[in-house]
């Protein structure tokens, strides 16, 4: 089975949002409407491609 979505590291979603690393990491732990980590092992921790790129949309969709 192909599946279209993709684990990316911290640093390709600051690059997607356009943020600092550091600010992806806060928004983690601050924002609950940000797409939640998955840990892979102690030093591994990633993210849905797919959540984030929604997370981006519905950014846009809110902005004035």
């Amino acid at each position: 089975m192909i599946h279209s979505d993709r684990f990316i590291s911290v640093k390709q979603v600051s690059d997607i949002l356009g943020i600092g690393v550091s600010t992806t990491w806060h928004w983690l732990n601050n924002i609950p409407e940000f797409p939640r980590s998955i840990k892979l092992s102690t030093r591994c921790t990633r993210w849905s491609l797919s959540e984030i790129n929604s997370y981006a949309e519905s950014l846009k969709a809110t902005r004035h």
